[in-house]
């Protein structure tokens, strides 16, 4: 992930992809290592309709992934209550 633009165009197209779970939680828990690019995918993924308290297989939030990741800004950002978000 990383290619906003394409995430942009993907989630217009169709933006259930945001929502999007398995076992192993959702796309929060695979942004880019990079923290802005992170930050900025993560803004999209949240306007388009994520769930920030998705736990993870073993237990984990997606702020808490990202913390342990050193992505400090992005987990404040997903612990930070926010009104509707709009793409």
């Amino acid at each position: 992930m990383g290619k906003v633009a394409r995430l942009r165009k993907l989630f217009a197209e169709n933006p259930e992809l945001a929502k999007t779970t398995d076992k192993h939680a959702s796309p929060l828990f695979a942004l880019p290592e990079n923290e802005d690019h992170a930050f900025e995918v993560a803004e999209l993924l949240l306007a388009n309709g994520v769930d920030p308290p998705v736990v993870s297989e073993d237990g984990t939030t997606a702020a808490e992934h990202a913390q342990k990741q050193g992505l400090d800004a992005v987990a404040g950002l997903l612990t930070t209550p926010i009104g509707p978000r709009h793409a």
